[in-house]
Protein backbone atom coordinates (compact mmCIF):
# COMPACT_ATOMS: atom_id res chain seq x y z
CA UNK A 1 0.00 0.00 0.00
CA UNK A 2 1.24 3.26 -0.89
CA UNK A 3 1.62 5.74 1.79
CA UNK A 4 -0.49 5.92 4.68
CA UNK A 5 -1.77 2.55 6.38
CA UNK A 6 -4.77 1.91 8.31
CA UNK A 7 -3.84 -1.29 9.85
CA UNK A 8 -4.17 -0.16 13.12
CA UNK A 9 -7.89 0.40 13.69
CA UNK A 10 -8.56 -3.01 11.94
CA UNK A 11 -6.65 -4.89 14.71
CA UNK A 12 -8.58 -2.58 17.33
CA UNK A 13 -11.75 -4.19 16.00
CA UNK A 14 -9.96 -7.62 15.39
CA UNK A 15 -7.91 -8.14 18.50
CA UNK A 16 -10.68 -6.35 20.66
CA UNK A 17 -13.44 -9.40 19.66
CA UNK A 18 -11.34 -12.49 18.97
CA UNK A 19 -7.84 -11.19 21.45
CA UNK A 20 -8.95 -9.63 24.08
CA UNK A 21 -11.66 -12.27 25.25
CA UNK A 22 -9.39 -14.99 25.49
CA UNK A 23 -5.92 -13.33 26.53
CA UNK A 24 -7.39 -10.08 28.68
CA UNK A 25 -9.26 -10.54 31.76
CA UNK A 26 -12.94 -11.55 31.78
CA UNK A 27 -14.13 -7.83 32.89
CA UNK A 28 -12.09 -6.01 30.94
CA UNK A 29 -14.19 -5.06 28.59
CA UNK A 30 -17.82 -5.11 30.49
CA UNK A 31 -17.87 -1.02 30.63
CA UNK A 32 -17.82 -0.94 26.56
CA UNK A 33 -20.74 -2.90 26.47
CA UNK A 34 -22.78 0.08 26.01
CA UNK A 35 -21.35 2.08 23.92
CA UNK A 36 -19.48 5.07 24.48
CA UNK A 37 -20.18 7.85 27.32
CA UNK A 38 -18.07 10.67 25.58
CA UNK A 39 -17.20 12.08 22.47
CA UNK A 40 -13.79 14.27 21.01
CA UNK A 41 -15.38 17.57 21.18
CA UNK A 42 -15.36 19.15 17.59
CA UNK A 43 -16.81 21.87 15.46
CA UNK A 44 -18.90 21.33 12.41
CA UNK A 45 -17.47 23.76 9.49
CA UNK A 46 -18.76 22.06 6.37
CA UNK A 47 -21.65 19.31 5.90
CA UNK A 48 -20.95 18.35 2.07
CA UNK A 49 -22.98 15.18 0.51
CA UNK A 50 -19.82 12.53 1.22
CA UNK A 51 -17.86 14.32 3.93
CA UNK A 52 -17.69 16.32 6.83
CA UNK A 53 -15.21 19.32 7.90
CA UNK A 54 -14.45 19.24 11.40
CA UNK A 55 -12.07 21.19 13.90
CA UNK A 56 -11.04 18.65 16.75
CA UNK A 57 -9.87 21.16 19.73
CA UNK A 58 -6.84 20.54 21.18
CA UNK A 59 -7.23 17.01 23.54
CA UNK A 60 -5.37 14.48 25.67
CA UNK A 61 -5.06 10.88 24.23
CA UNK A 62 -3.24 7.68 25.46
CA UNK A 63 -1.22 6.06 22.91
CA UNK A 64 0.84 3.17 21.86
CA UNK A 65 3.12 3.42 18.78
CA UNK A 66 4.35 0.00 16.88
CA UNK A 67 6.38 -0.67 13.24
CA UNK A 68 4.87 -2.73 10.85
CA UNK A 69 6.77 -4.58 7.87
CA UNK A 70 5.26 -5.39 4.67
CA UNK A 71 6.01 -8.35 2.38
CA UNK A 72 6.98 -10.10 5.75
CA UNK A 73 8.23 -13.66 6.43
CA UNK A 74 5.53 -16.02 7.80
CA UNK A 75 7.28 -16.68 10.86
CA UNK A 76 8.58 -12.53 11.22
CA UNK A 77 5.38 -11.49 10.57
CA UNK A 78 3.61 -13.73 13.70
CA UNK A 79 5.94 -12.22 15.82
CA UNK A 80 4.96 -8.80 15.13
CA UNK A 81 1.23 -9.77 15.14
CA UNK A 82 2.24 -10.99 18.60
CA UNK A 83 3.89 -7.53 19.98
CA UNK A 84 1.06 -5.62 18.20
CA UNK A 85 -1.44 -7.50 20.30
CA UNK A 86 0.57 -7.07 23.50
CA UNK A 87 0.34 -3.66 22.64
CA UNK A 88 -3.31 -3.24 22.28
CA UNK A 89 -3.93 -5.02 24.96
CA UNK A 90 -1.83 -3.23 27.18
CA UNK A 91 -3.85 -0.10 26.31
CA UNK A 92 -7.16 -1.05 27.07
CA UNK A 93 -5.47 -2.49 30.66
CA UNK A 94 -4.53 1.21 31.14
CA UNK A 95 -8.49 1.99 30.04
CA UNK A 96 -9.33 -0.54 32.48
CA UNK A 97 -7.80 0.41 35.35
CA UNK A 98 -3.76 -0.04 35.35
CA UNK A 99 -2.73 3.17 35.67
CA UNK A 100 -1.22 6.09 38.57
CA UNK A 101 -4.72 6.72 40.08
CA UNK A 102 -5.98 2.70 39.29
CA UNK A 103 -9.32 4.48 38.03
CA UNK A 104 -11.03 3.08 35.11
CA UNK A 105 -11.77 5.26 32.45
CA UNK A 106 -14.41 4.01 30.35
CA UNK A 107 -15.19 3.62 26.40
CA UNK A 108 -14.69 6.97 24.40
CA UNK A 109 -14.58 7.67 21.00
CA UNK A 110 -13.34 7.71 18.51
CA UNK A 111 -10.69 5.18 18.73
CA UNK A 112 -8.25 6.87 16.66
CA UNK A 113 -5.17 5.05 14.14
CA UNK A 114 -2.73 6.87 11.84
CA UNK A 115 0.10 5.41 9.90
CA UNK A 116 3.14 6.20 7.82
CA UNK A 117 5.26 4.56 5.66
CA UNK A 118 9.21 5.31 7.66
CA UNK A 119 11.50 3.44 5.22
CA UNK A 120 11.48 0.56 2.76
CA UNK A 121 8.22 -1.29 3.54
CA UNK A 122 8.22 -0.44 6.75
CA UNK A 123 5.31 1.51 8.83
CA UNK A 124 5.09 3.51 11.65
CA UNK A 125 1.44 3.45 12.94
CA UNK A 126 0.29 5.11 16.48
CA UNK A 127 -3.30 3.70 17.97
CA UNK A 128 -4.91 6.85 20.46
CA UNK A 129 -7.46 6.66 23.09
CA UNK A 130 -9.18 9.72 24.12
CA UNK A 131 -9.22 10.49 27.41
CA UNK A 132 -12.75 11.64 29.56
CA UNK A 133 -13.10 15.21 30.25
CA UNK A 134 -12.60 14.68 33.66
CA UNK A 135 -8.89 13.17 33.10
CA UNK A 136 -7.50 16.12 29.85
CA UNK A 137 -5.51 18.15 31.86
CA UNK A 138 -4.41 15.94 34.56
CA UNK A 139 -4.79 12.40 32.79
CA UNK A 140 -3.60 9.17 35.16
CA UNK A 141 0.12 7.91 33.92
CA UNK A 142 0.54 4.74 32.17
CA UNK A 143 2.64 2.15 34.26
CA UNK A 144 3.01 0.13 30.89
CA UNK A 145 6.24 1.87 29.21
CA UNK A 146 4.44 1.58 25.79
CA UNK A 147 1.95 3.95 26.75
CA UNK A 148 2.72 7.48 26.80
CA UNK A 149 0.22 10.43 27.01
CA UNK A 150 -0.13 12.97 23.64
CA UNK A 151 -1.38 16.45 24.00
CA UNK A 152 -2.98 17.15 20.50
CA UNK A 153 -2.78 20.56 19.29
CA UNK A 154 -6.70 21.77 17.12
CA UNK A 155 -6.97 19.19 14.30
CA UNK A 156 -8.86 20.10 11.07
CA UNK A 157 -9.57 17.08 9.41
CA UNK A 158 -12.68 16.02 6.25
CA UNK A 159 -14.23 12.72 7.89
CA UNK A 160 -16.00 10.56 5.89
CA UNK A 161 -18.44 8.00 7.53
CA UNK A 162 -19.40 4.14 7.12
CA UNK A 163 -20.53 1.24 8.15
CA UNK A 164 -19.53 -2.44 8.45
CA UNK A 165 -17.74 -4.75 11.00
CA UNK A 166 -14.66 -7.13 10.60
CA UNK A 167 -14.13 -5.00 7.39
CA UNK A 168 -10.67 -6.14 5.29
CA UNK A 169 -8.42 -3.63 3.91
CA UNK A 170 -9.70 -3.62 0.56
CA UNK A 171 -12.94 -2.10 2.39
CA UNK A 172 -10.97 0.93 4.27
CA UNK A 173 -8.70 1.44 0.88
CA UNK A 174 -12.20 1.93 -1.09
CA UNK A 175 -12.93 4.60 1.56
CA UNK A 176 -10.33 6.22 1.46
CA UNK A 177 -9.63 6.59 -2.15
CA UNK A 178 -13.55 7.59 -2.50
CA UNK A 179 -12.95 10.57 0.36
CA UNK A 180 -9.69 11.68 -1.32
CA UNK A 181 -11.45 11.75 -4.97
CA UNK A 182 -14.62 13.55 -3.30
CA UNK A 183 -11.98 16.24 -1.43
CA UNK A 184 -9.69 16.97 -4.61
CA UNK A 185 -13.30 17.06 -6.94
CA UNK A 186 -14.15 20.11 -4.32
CA UNK A 187 -10.54 21.86 -4.63
CA UNK A 188 -10.47 21.18 -0.73
CA UNK A 189 -7.33 22.36 1.04
CA UNK A 190 -5.70 18.91 2.37
CA UNK A 191 -2.17 18.65 3.89
CA UNK A 192 -1.55 15.51 2.19
CA UNK A 193 -3.17 12.00 1.59
CA UNK A 194 0.01 10.22 2.25
CA UNK A 195 -1.26 9.96 5.65
CA UNK A 196 -4.58 9.64 7.07
CA UNK A 197 -6.48 8.49 10.03
CA UNK A 198 -8.71 5.71 10.66
CA UNK A 199 -11.40 5.81 13.31
CA UNK A 200 -13.92 4.00 15.15
CA UNK A 201 -16.97 4.53 17.80
CA UNK A 202 -18.80 1.46 18.74
CA UNK A 203 -17.69 -1.49 21.13
CA UNK A 204 -16.86 -4.79 19.48
CA UNK A 205 -19.41 -6.47 20.52
CA UNK A 206 -22.09 -4.57 18.35
CA UNK A 207 -22.26 -5.98 15.16
CA UNK A 208 -24.96 -3.80 13.45
CA UNK A 209 -25.25 -0.22 13.22
CA UNK A 210 -21.78 0.19 13.49
CA UNK A 211 -19.75 4.03 13.05
CA UNK A 212 -16.22 4.45 11.38
CA UNK A 213 -14.57 6.68 9.65
CA UNK A 214 -11.27 8.09 7.34
CA UNK A 215 -9.82 11.27 7.84
CA UNK A 216 -7.59 13.36 5.78
CA UNK A 217 -6.17 16.40 7.97
CA UNK A 218 -6.79 19.90 6.35
CA UNK A 219 -4.83 23.26 6.18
Amino acid sequence: MRGGVVWPCLLVMVVVVMVGVSAAPSNMFEDFEDGPTEFANYTLVKEAETYEVRVYEPSTWACVEMLDVKNNAKGKAKKHLKQKLGLLLGLMDYVTGNNSMDVELGMTAPMTSVGEEVGDGVMKGKICYYLPSEHQLNPPLPRNENIFIERRPQLKVAARTFGGWRMDMAKWEEQKEALKADLQEAGEDVVGFNIFYGAIYNPPTQMEDRRNEVWYEMA
